[in-house]
Formats: C-alpha cells, structure tokens, sequence
C-alpha cells in the first residue's frame, strides 16, 4: 500500500503523466487492485481467528464439559495448581466466535463490523480450529495429571495417617476414589471437603523458572553436576526452612 501510494504521489508531481487520459483510469485500478488484496488477506486471517458455526459449537460443549467443572472445584484444594486451569480457561476464552462476516462487509469498513477483527493485536499463528483441538486435548490431560496428583498425595504416609482421622464418611469418600482410581462421575461437595482436610497439613510451595535460573546461576556459568546439586538443595533448604519436607510439595509455575 505504502509503494503504491508513494509511486501515485509521484506521479501527481509528474505533468506528461497526471495529463494522459487513461492516467485516472491507472490510479483506480491500482487502487482497486490493492483494496481487493486487502479484502482477500483479511477474510483469510479473519477465518483463520474467528470460530464458525462448527467450532463454536465445539467451544460451548468443551466449557461445559463435566472435566472442567470437576477441575473448577479441585481447584479449591490448595496442594493443586490453580493457575494451570485458569490459564486453560483464558486460553478457551479468548476463542472469539464470529460467522456472520462477509467479505462484501469490507466495502464500507476496513475491519468487520461484527467482532471488530484488528489481526496486528491478536495472535493467529495457527488456524482456531487447531487451537481448539489442542483444548481439546489439553483438557484431558489436565484432568489426568490433576487425578494423578491427588493418587500420589493421598497415598503419600504422611496423608495416610491423617486420613484415618477424618470422619467415617469422609474416609470412605477417599478409599473409594483409591480404590478406583478415578475421579467419580459426580464430584460432591462432600467429597472435595474429604480431600481438602486430607491434605490440609501438606505445604505447596510455588517456585517460578525464572527464580529457579537466578538460584542456578547465582554462582556464575557453566558448573559441573555436583554444583548444580549444591546449588538448587541451597535453594530448596531456603524456600522449605522451617517447614516439614515431608509436607511439602513443590509446584513449577
């Protein structure tokens, strides 16, 4: 558009071109030309971000799907990590649905007049429907990794112990989900209160990557194994002093 505009500029300074008769005619062709790239590439991009008819079905079935709604309230438990399924949801909400542009619409709008489609402030690296089955997927192995999280915390010795303390119920609540090994089809309140007095007295400790580099490299780079270790056992013993390692459990955000 720039090239084209400059190149038209020019030749409005120049007199034996602006004079010849087909000289308005070659400006509107030009122009007519760029505007018609512009309506192709942006229907392109627009249906490559924007979710049809289909896929918006797919969306709405996936946000109400029974996985998320378990995840919602497992998220409650303090040992779990919260900001995986908040980031997952940010993720599914920023799949915007949008079927009723045309491309017709780009005559009277430089943008669609339905969503407001504007491609330099969103990121369409990949198609939407793409994005939308990686959800899809990430969903379930959310749900798996989260399951796996509580096996591994509730049969921890430590858990055990303070598992045979709780009331009857809430006890058969847990030795049934044990015993199983997955999530029940609905989840009570009752049971994710049996969870969350289970593991009340572990410690989830969050460390982010990049404190975990500074840690690493405080003592300058490269270094061999044993320093390695020495280092991050440095930075563990510091972020768990005063606290029971038994009970503690580290979540990488």
């Amino acid at each position: 558009m720039k090239t084209t505009r400059d190149a038209i500029l020019v030749s409005f300074h120049d007199p034996e071109k602006r004079t010849k008769p087909e000289f308005r005619q070659e400006v509107l062709q030009q122009l007519n030309q760029l505007q018609q790239e512009y309506e192709d590439t942006y229907t392109f991009m627009h249906q490559k971000a924007r979710l049809g008819v289909n896929d918006d079905k797919r969306k709405k079935a996936l946000s109400r799907d029974e996985r998320l709604e378990k995840l919602k309230k497992l998220a409650t438990i303090s040992t779990m990590h919260a900001s995986q399924l908040v980031d997952f949801q940010n993720r599914l909400a920023n799949l915007i649905p949008c079927y009723s542009f045309t491309k017709k619409d780009l005559n009277a709008t430089p943008l669609c007049p339905h969503c407001a489609f504007k491609p330099s402030q969103e990121s369409i690296a990949s198609p939407v429907g793409n994005r939308l089955s990686k959800l899809e997927d990430d969903l379930e192995k959310l749900y798996d990794e989260w399951t796996k999280t509580l096996l591994n915390n509730l049969e921890d010795p430590i858990t055990q112990e303070r598992i045979d303390l709780l009331k009857p119920e809430m006890k058969q609540h847990i030795q049934d989900f044990l015993n199983v090994r997955a999530l029940p089809d609905k989840l009570s309140d009752e049971f994710v209160q049996a969870i969350r007095e289970a593991l009340s007295d572990l410690k989830k400790i969050s460390i982010k990557v990049l404190d975990l580099k500074d840690a690493l490299l405080a003592g300058g780079s490269p270094f061999n194994p044993s320093e390695m270790k020495k280092r991050l056992d440095m930075y563990l013993s510091q972020l768990t002093a005063g606290k029971d390692p038994s009970k503690v459990r580290i979540v990488l955000e």
